[in-house]
């Protein structure tokens, strides 16, 4: 978006500068700045079928119904202080693993990459935040 505004405004001193013409004065920066994103565990709040975590639940557990999955997502936001690594995770599942890859292999990759600054076990804290889906996952059965 700055780059958006700043090249709007270099646009506009180029054409008055070509015109003879005065650049308008710039507007106060308030007036160009964008509108703060909402953060991603807002947008998971109210749009739970666009969570990353509703779509690891949708793409792993093929049983659920959409419902439940973003009822578990719901859940495991609230109860979970981690729900943002989480979203990480299922973020780079979705998007940069190879689906054709073994499940166990892609998430082994998740766990590397996106857990990689993590101290301890790596594996210990994602196998904590998947069972902690699971759990709100059954809180949600139908």
């Amino acid at each position: 978006m700055k780059t958006q505004t700043g090249l709007m405004m270099f646009a506009a001193v180029l054409i008055a500068a070509c015109s003879g013409e005065q650049p308008a004065a710039e507007a106060p920066a308030a007036e160009l700045a964008a509108p703060a994103e909402p953060e991603a565990a807002e947008l998971a709040a109210t749009r739970p079928d666009n969570d990353p975590i509703t779509a690891l639940c949708r793409d792993m557990m093929k049983s659920r119904s959409a419902e439940e999955c973003e009822c578990a997502t719901r859940a495991f936001r609230a109860s979970s202080e981690d729900a943002g690594t989480y979203g990480e995770m299922a973020r780079f599942y979705l998007n940069d693993t190879d689906p054709e890859t073994p499940l166990a292999d892609r998430w082994d990759e998740v766990v590397n990459v996106v857990l990689a600054d993590v101290p301890g076990s790596k594996l210990e804290k994602s196998n904590a935040l998947g069972k902690a889906h699971r759990e709100a996952l059954k809180s949600c059965e139908s």
